[in-house]
């Protein structure tokens, strides 16, 4: 039972964790693309 809160813990985690990724990926391929 314990792994399963875990992942649901990691789940709702997950979302606001990519999202942050995905502002940095961007930003540095911008900042490629920009020299």
């Amino acid at each position: 039972m314990k792994n399963i809160k875990l992942f649901k813990y990691l789940e709702n985690l997950k979302h606001p964790l990519m999202d942050g990724y995905m502002v940095c990926a961007t930003h540095l391929v911008g900042m490629a693309m920009g020299r």
